[in-house]
């Protein structure tokens, strides 16, 4: 026996899902379901102010850095790389972390003259700024910077002396640096 409203609701059920834009689901022997094809993933790039580094630390703390930090805590690291040969001046800003405090290094070579090494005239400091740790390179502390041909990478060897503390135990960054030229908001 027939029911007049099943083959009503039935015939609803199936114009839904017509129009539903769903697949149909098919048993048919004739061979697998066809499956979506996934979505494309993008390949993922280098993100901006991410320089790799092997810089290691040692004296007032020590730690080891590979990278900087890309996000800075909201500065960009920078330097003036191959844009510095006729300005008589190179300046490198990298910014790294050491938890829970982003770091910054900041090196200034007066009376820049292309690649090369630098031991005179190099200023070195370094700031946690919410530990207010500060060490900069004096007079008396050695510094040692070079700078690669194609001026975005290089070795250092510096030390610094906190200003404030002149009697606790200075702080001596030594590697390599890399950097991107005109990577940066500003220096």
């Amino acid at each position: 026996m027939r029911r007049p409203g099943l083959s009503v609701a039935v015939g609803a059920g199936l114009l839904c899902a017509a129009c539903s834009g769903q697949p149909s689901q098919s048993h048919s022997a004739s061979g697998p379901p066809a499956t979506a094809m996934p979505a494309p993933v993008s390949t993922p790039t280098r993100q901006p102010n991410f320089w790799p580094v092997d810089l290691h630390t040692s004296g007032a703390f020590t730690t080891s850095i590979s990278t900087t930090d890309p996000q800075g805590g909201g500065h960009d690291s920078a330097c003036s790389g191959n844009q510095s040969g006729g300005t008589g001046n190179y300046s490198l800003v990298l910014w790294w972390v050491r938890a829970p405090e982003h770091n910054s290094l900041t090196v200034e070579v007066a009376s820049y003259q292309g690649p090369g090494s630098y031991s005179q005239g190099v200023t070195a400091t370094n700031v946690a700024p919410l530990t207010v740790q500060r060490w900069t390179t004096t007079g008396a502390d050695p510094t040692a910077f070079t700078v690669a041909a194609g001026e975005e990478s290089g070795t250092m060897d510096v030390t610094m002396t906190d200003p404030v503390h002149p009697d606790r135990a200075k702080l001596t960054i030594k590697g390599s640096w890399s950097c991107v030229t005109g990577e940066k908001s500003q220096l």
